[in-house]
């Protein structure tokens, strides 16, 4: 699920695994790159962009159904779309020429890459052993990356495989943390309450939109489209 890099004490390793006695720099790089390489070539990101791939394919097909309906003078039904719609996002479809090209900006919409975000995390510990960490969410993963004198790491947590992103509270409710999967992060020292907030919103929202829940949604899109599509085309097949 994970590609976690460490260095300790010139001592490097990757997935717990060091190469040539961790010795050798180039090496355990390369094994990282290409093991970050077939994570992402092979994974649940690449396989949710495919299906965002076939669903924007279903949703240009539905467009231009919709243009032949008005053409041939076809009514689809708003009653026949609400027996079908599995996904209260998805209403009768325009009857117009400006469908495909409004449809097609929402597909481009829906597909667009999330900005890499950077937050800066150190709490109290690290600042007492000179370390400094860092939270970086990109669009696949959030990365914590500690560096130091003697000890450079950086974790790797997949918003497809990170189940929870819960906010607690220490000593007596004054400092703030908050909690995944494989970390615990509490900047300046648990007392920056809105930094949390704005992490915790931050890591839902991309944990929803590429997590296994965004899997669910794509599959009843899809579901749904193909149950149309068929009702549309024997409307048409019938005229």
């Amino acid at each position: 699920d994970s590609v976690d890099d460490q260095v300790c004490c010139c001592i490097r390793s990757v997935n717990g695994a060091t190469p040539h006695w961790g010795c050798s720099e180039d090496y355990v790089k390369e094994i990282s790159a290409e093991l970050q390489a077939r994570k992402v070539g092979r994974g649940f990101a690449t396989q949710l962009r495919k299906q965002e791939g076939t669903v924007s394919q279903a949703l240009e097909l539905d467009a231009w159904t919709d243009i032949l309906l008005s053409r041939f003078d076809v009514n689809y039904a708003p009653a026949q779309a609400r027996t079908i719609t599995l996904d209260s996002h998805f209403a009768p479809t325009l009857s117009s020429e400006s469908a495909a090209s409004e449809r097609g900006c929402n597909i481009a919409k829906s597909m667009e890459l999330l900005e890499t975000e950077t937050w800066n995390v150190t709490g109290c510990c690290g600042r007492m052993c000179c370390h400094a960490r860092t939270l970086e969410v990109n669009d696949e993963e959030a990365v914590i990356m500690l560096e130091g004198l003697l000890l450079q790491k950086k974790v790797r947590e997949p918003f497809a495989h990170m189940r929870s992103v819960e906010k607690s509270k220490a000593c007596c409710g004054v400092c703030v943390n908050l909690e995944t999967d494989s970390a615990v992060i509490s900047p300046g020292c648990g007392c920056s309450p809105d930094l949390v907030d704005e992490i915790a919103e931050e890591l839902q929202y991309r944990k929803s939109v590429r997590g296994r829940v965004a899997q669910i949604k794509q599959q009843e899109r899809l579901i749904s489209q193909i149950i149309k599509l068929g009702i549309k085309w024997d409307l048409l097949a019938l005229k």
